[in-house]
């Protein structure tokens, strides 16, 4: 092997090795040649020597290589290949010609503003690339940027970088890189993140510019303390001429709290292109528009910034003359003392455009410095709608994406959920339900965390409240000159909504002394301006400002009982009425029908609409229209005005009744739509009409219109199903369904009220609410009876759904079957589809063992899937696939099971159902719980719960506290199994959901067995058996005993247990519960061996002994799965061996014992683990006290047992003493029983 200093002749068969350019900590560089190109190549090279006295070494290397091939970007070293040759390690990379950084920063001390701007920009732009492959440079510093001859910087040496990916190497604690480049938070011995590359990078721009280190000191040391303890110096210093912003960004970039520092190097690069832009002399305000608007290599989408839940609408124009008002603000929210700010003011102050900046503005710094104070979300709460206080609880919950359980106080289900929380609640448009401010005032009591900033034009009167005053814009000066008053707020937002409508209007001095004359009559006020500038098209500025003179002094003659405060915006509307056509009067008065926008064909088809009338209004401010999506929007204040207006007309019902004809209709039309490949765009089109529909639909019910009630009714349903709104959807038909009871009866009534009460029913049924479902189905079932058949199957199909969601599955199936039958008949193949799917379910779904069949449930979702893939139904395949995978996983099918589910919750990301996805991630979860996977089960089932949680569902949260709690027990943590499911018990105890708290008891009462909590257990197996009694289910009910009789014999009463077992056994066989009367047996075996009756012991055994020892036999159901069945079969083996021992077999017994070893592999119980260990240990006591000793040790020394098995260790020490060498771990114990020879 050469010398390492030495070239070697050739690498690969191509590279020569010329001479060496460089050395590091991770090799030596040469200069080289590839010689089928004759180009010149940079070639590093790890010495095989170093290698295997430092084998990590090698890792780092191709941890290098790996990187620069996955990097690929022009300002980052190009890697051509990796070789390994004699033992050495080589890396071919671009040769890059010309000096490093740092001899530039030698030779010249520092660099020109522009060149440093510029080396920022590449450098920038190169971290970008690398942090978003989750890679870290680690070692950033001017030896390691390296100049082309063309002067484009590349970033080499990533020898010590960090990728998420691949790095296992770096221990924390363990500093890698040079010191003086070294983040604070590095220095002090944490992680490196892609913040401590920005600090390196802020180091290296500061030392471009200054011509030094910012902390520099002779001894590493001081310079090591100056970075953590003294501030960065004022680089204006050395530099005067240097841009404030750049100061302000390399101070930023040099904060020594990582958290305050700013966050990606995304944004560090677009500040410097904008630095760029004006050095270069960019200041033409449109050309700067233009210029942010385009897509740089900075824009969000190379790095996603951190997400935080907020429903904030977009702003059209930028909020202006409220630059103060931000600040303080924001200011007074960060006071943890302030929990409530209530903007008061008058209408049209812009209390809700103040209000979404200073939200904008949080979300910006959340951005920025995550994580946030507002980490739960900021959300817009829109009250201008609501008619009265009424609806304000509901009203929060669904924008807070909270579903109310059916029983309970829904005031205190939100208070609970919110309890937790960091949330900004913005409560828009109080003043018209004061009466609800109690309610906020419930919320801030209970949830701490929460602040709310409400906008109102009266201040709440609550004593938690901080009254922030909002007045209008500042005033221009009757004696400003023209550029002072171009400068002023009030002028400024004037002109913005002046060149809107004619773009580079530029006003001569008279206009501005015009427009500040109209800016101070309606005193500030923001809207007024806005809409007064709207009227520019038509009317100059000295008409403008004398049309309002007028109206001002009508105002105050006229209407005295007005406040002072709100004479000036109902100068504005009145006159802005005026001076529109009466054609453009007549459309305004017909739009303000529509809420939450609308779309041109509506205002075509309901108020009869013209394009041009529609482009008028819009650019007189009347309306607003959205550049992405084209609807049309009406300011909610003018919306009222204009409504007004209407209702004085005499015409709002021939209006309203066009509005509801047109919105069910299209409801009805966009079923097809919903049904197949359209669905996602139709749900979308009914999210953006949602308010349109409610009011629609509501009109309808009111004023009697069955016709388009039944047909709506089934849109409704499927699509508070397909988007998870179960909630909003059933408040729907709660609201409804007695506007239309109070019509006349009328067959045409009856069939439309009939199916929405079906409808109806199926989403209550869906949120458990059973009594208000059944009591549904019961009005429709009375309804529907005089109806034609074609109007039934949605009662079937509800009335069968019922069932098997909430009373027993099998009486649902006839309901099921002739839904399904009556609607393939009738071509109806989404609903076809659902009827099978559904049906299918009645066969796995809580079924008992007699009345389950996998195979039928298999054939029915397969047949009903292959009806949902032809009609490209994702709502109707995800739920079915989901149904898939749980069969699957019922007939041990673990890789369909996996493969059902993920596509399941693709589906449901899909298409947005909340719902499906934390039904799919709990699946999934328990899927890998089965499999022993429990990292990565605790990880989806915690994900499910997040979700659940977030959307409020009752029943599916206690389920995952069930399945959490069988987490844990499994993985031998039985407090906090325990725990688990007392959180579960206290959300549902004093609920009708006696089957959950039954689950939930039998479940406790394991952990309560396993803590050696006997008694107690027992107890709870009594409230369990009670309640199985109570709702009929017998398989529960034996099983309950079972548990009861194994905590008492545990305790010590074993002729009490059998009496219990007995007793146990004869009800798991009139339940025909296979699994749970072979249970019994075994148990039984245990009692009759603790009695000394060992033949009756091996009579109960053998049965029970032959179907758990066979795979084959078992019948994986609802109420009994694979770890269940691994676990007794484990127990089975032991049972054998302990009758055995008592027998006197001693080789069959230790034959058996090795089994139970075996098999404690497939069980993934650590406690049935050390059980084997325990009962080895037991065994062993006569044959070998000494390895009996050892076994017991293992046991005690901390691994997860059973409390009857610890107690059974140390009974094996009390009788042979203790250990001199307990096995060190219990896998060495089993290792050591498996090899026990029989001699």
């Amino acid at each position: 092997m050469d010398n390492p200093n030495t070239p070697a002749a050739l690498i690969a068969g191509r590279y020569t090795l010329d001479r060496e350019i460089g050395s590091g900590g991770m090799g030596t560089v040469f200069l080289g040649t590839d010689t089928t190109t004759e180009s010149r190549v940079a070639i590093k090279r790890l010495d095989g020597r170093r290698v295997a006295l430092q084998p990590e070494l090698a890792e780092r290397f191709q941890r290098e290589a790996d990187a620069l091939r996955a990097l690929n970007h022009p300002n980052i070293v190009r890697m051509h290949e990796r070789v390994i040759q004699d033992g050495d390690h080589y890396i071919v990379m671009d040769y890059v010609d010309g000096p490093d950084l740092s001899d530039v920063l030698v030779q010249h001390g520092s660099l020109p503003i522009d060149r440093v701007v510029d080396i920022g920009i590449e450098l920038a732009d190169a971290l970008t690339r690398a942090h978003y492959l989750r890679i870290i440079h680690r070692d950033l510093k001017p030896a390691n940027i390296l100049i082309d001859r063309d002067g484009t910087l590349k970033l080499s040496d990533f020898g010590v970088a960090y990728w998420e990916q691949k790095d296992r190497m770096t221990r924390q604690g363990v500093m890698v890189g040079t010191p003086a480049y070294m983040a604070p938070e590095v220095i002090n011995g944490g992680t490196s993140e892609p913040r401590s590359d920005l600090w390196s990078l802020g180091v290296v721009l500061y030392e471009a510019l200054a011509g030094k280190h910012p902390f520099y000191e002779k001894s590493l040391n001081m310079m090591l303390v100056n970075v953590l303890i003294n501030p960065t110096p004022d680089l204006h210093a050395p530099r005067p001429d240097c841009p404030d912003a750049l100061v302000d960004l390399i101070e930023r970039m040099l904060e020594k709290d990582a958290a305050a520092r700013i966050s990606s190097a995304r944004l560090v690069g677009a500040e410097l292109e904008a630095i760029a832009q004006t050095l270069a002399g960019a200041v033409n305000i449109r050309d700067r528009a233009t210029a942010a608007a385009a897509v740089t290599r900075f824009s969000p989408e190379s790095e996603p910034a951190p997400p935080i839940k907020q429903n904030l609408p977009a702003q059209p124009t930028p909020l202006i003359g409220r630059d103060a008002e931000l600040v303080e603000l924001t200011q007074v929210l960060f006071d943890p003392g302030t929990r409530l700010i209530t903007v008061v003011g008058p209408g049209g102050m812009g209390k809700t455009r103040l209000a979404l900046g200073v939200a904008s503005s949080l979300l910006e710094r959340h951005r920025a410095t995550a994580p946030s104070v507002f980490a739960d979300g900021i959300l817009l709460i829109e009250l201008a709608p609501l008619l009265s206080a009424e609806p304000l609880l509901p009203t929060i919950a669904n924008t807070l994406g909270f579903q109310f359980a059916a029983e309970g106080d829904p005031k205190a289900q939100l208070l609970d959920y919110l309890r937790e929380k960091r949330m900004l609640l913005i409560a828009d448009n109080f003043e018209h339900i004061l009466d609800g401010a109690p309610l906020i005032a419930d919320i801030l009591g209970a949830a701490p965390g929460v602040k709310v900033l409400a906008t109102s034009r009266e201040r709440l009167q609550l004593q938690a409240e901080s009254v922030y005053a909002l007045t209008g814009l500042d005033l221009p000066d009757d004696t400003a000159d023209a550029a002072t008053l171009e400068s002023n707020n009030a002028v400024k937002l004037y002109l913005q909504g002046a060149r809107r409508i004619q773009p580079g209007w530029k006003p001569a001095a008279d206009d501005l002394r015009q427009i500040a004359r109209i800016c101070r009559m309606v005193d500030g006020l923001p809207l007024a301006i806005v809409l007064a500038a709207g009227w520019m098209q038509t009317l100059s500025a000295a008409e403008i400002e004398d049309e309002l003179s007028r109206s001002i002094d009508i105002l105050e003659s006229d209407l005295r009982d007005v406040p002072e405060r709100h004479r000036s915006m109902r100068a504005v509307f009145d006159t802005s009425w005026q001076t529109i056509s009466d054609d453009e009067r007549t459309l305004m008065m017909r739009l303000s029908v529509f809420r939450g926008g609308l779309s041109r064909s509506a205002a075509q088809t309901v108020a009869d609409a013209s394009l041009r009338t529609l482009s008028t209004l819009v650019s007189k401010s009347m309306l607003r229209r959205d550049p992405d999506h084209g609807s049309y929007h009406v300011h909610e204040l003018l919306r009222q005005y204009a409504e007004s207006r209407l209702n004085d007309s005499g015409g709002a019902d021939a209006v309203r009744t066009r509005h509801s004809a047109y919105y069910l209709a299209a409801l009805r039309d966009i079923r097809p739509r919903l049904d197949g490949a359209a669905q996602l765009d139709a749900l979308r089109d009914i999210d953006s009409d949602l308010e349109n529909v409610r009011t629609a639909w509501l009109f309808a019910a009111r004023h009697g219109t069955p016709a388009l009630l039944r047909d709506a009714a089934p849109v409704i349903w499927q699509y508070a199903e397909m988007r998870g709104l179960y909630e909003v959807g059933l408040a729907l038909f709660d609201q409804a369904i007695p506007l239309l009871r109070s019509q006349p009866a009328a067959l045409q009534r009856d069939v439309a009220l009939g199916r929405m009460l079906a409808y109806g029913s199926i989403l209550a049924t869906v949120l458990h609410s059973g009594d208000a479902a059944d009591a549904m189905l019961d009005e429709a079932a009375t309804l529907l009876d005089a109806a034609e058949e074609r109007e039934r199957p949605p009662l079937w199909f509800a009335r069968g759904f019922n069932h098997l969601t909430l009373k027993t599955p099998s009486d649902g199936r006839a309901d099921l079957r002739a839904a399904a039958e009556r609607w393939r008949d009738s071509g109806q193949r989404w609903e076809h589809a659902r009827a099978l799917s559904e049906l299918s379910s009645t066969y796995w779904y809580r079924a008992e063992v007699q009345s389950s069949s996998v195979q039928q449930a298999r054939a029915l979702a397969e047949e009903a899937l292959a009806i949902q893939r032809a009609l490209g139904d994702q709502f109707g395949m995800a739920s079915t696939l989901l149904h898939l995978g749980t069969i699957a996983s019922y007939a041990g099918d673990a890789a369909s099971d996996a493969q059902c589910t993920a596509e399941s919750l693709a589906l449901f990301q899909r298409i947005g159902n909340r719902y499906g996805q934390a039904h799919a991630l709990n699946n999934i979860g328990v899927r890998e719980m089965m499999q022993g996977d429990y990292a990565d089960s605790r990880e989806h089932l915690e994900q499910s719960l997040r979700i659940k949680h977030d959307i409020g569902a009752l029943i599916p949260i206690v389920w995952s506290h069930f399945v959490l709690a069988r987490l844990a027990f499994n993985e031998g943590s039985f407090s906090l199994s325990l725990q688990r499911c007392d959180e579960g018990l206290e959300r549902v105890r004093g609920t009708p959901h006696h089957e959950w708290e039954l689950t939930l008891q039998l479940s406790r009462a394991q952990a309560l067995t396993a803590l050696g909590r006997y008694d107690e257990a027992a107890t709870a197996c009594d409230r369990a058996g009670a309640l199985a009694d109570d709702i009929g289910n017998r398989e529960d009910a034996a099983f309950a005993l079972n548990r009861k009789g194994q905590a008492v014999l545990l305790a010590g009463s074993a002729q009490r247990a059998r009496a219990i077992l007995r007793e146990a056994n004869t009800r798991s066989a009139d339940a025909h519960d296979v699994t749970s009367v072979n249970a019994g047996l075994l148990l039984l075996a245990s009692v009759e061996l603790a009695l000394g009756d060992i033949a009756a012991a091996r009579r109960e055994l053998q049965p029970a002994f032959d179907y758990f020892t066979d795979p084959l036999q078992w019948q994986i159901g609802y109420t009994s799965d694979e770890w269940m069945m691994a676990s007794w079969s484990v127990e089975a083996h032991l049972f054998d061996a302990e009758i055995s021992a008592a027998e006197g077999q001693a080789e069959h017994s230790l034959y058996a014992l090795q089994l139970a070893a075996d098999a404690v592999e497939i069980a993934h119980s650590p406690a049935h683990r050390s059980k084997v260990v325990a009962t080895g240990a037991w065994l062993m006591i006569e044959r070998d006290p000494a390895f009996a000793a050892r076994l017991a040790g293992a046991v005690i020394a901390g691994a997860p047992a059973y409390a009857c098995d610890v107690q059974r260790a140390n009974d094996v020490l009390a009788r042979c003493g203790p250990a001199d060498d307990p096995f060190a771990s219990i896998d060495i114990a089993l290792l050591a029983l498996r090899h026990l020879s029989h001699d």
